[in-house]
């Protein structure tokens, strides 16, 4: 019997979690920047794509989060909060 690490498995697109009914419209994904405890604050659309407030669009949770962050290497499944769920992105 073949095992596969959650690592290695492909990762599916936001767009596959809302069709799947993982994510849903409207889910407020949020992020706590530490240093000055501010949330970023993103919308699942019903394409599925990711939303911020001033209506620039990712379809993809690390663009989105490198945006946000300003940082050029930032994992966004570990750095987006589902708040419906209170889990992470990466564990849906």
């Amino acid at each position: 019997m073949e095992t596969r690490n959650k690592l290695s498995a492909r990762r599916k697109s936001l767009r596959e979690l809302l069709a799947e009914g993982r994510l849903l419209p409207g889910d407020k994904l949020t992020h706590k920047i530490s240093k000055n405890s501010q949330l970023v604050n993103a919308v699942i659309t019903q394409k599925g794509d990711l939303q911020f407030e001033n209506g620039l669009t990712f379809l993809n949770p690390t663009s989105a989060a490198k945006y946000a962050s300003g940082a050029a290497n930032v994992n966004g499944w570990r750095y987006w909060k589902v708040r419906r769920t209170g889990g992470y992105l990466s564990e849906l």
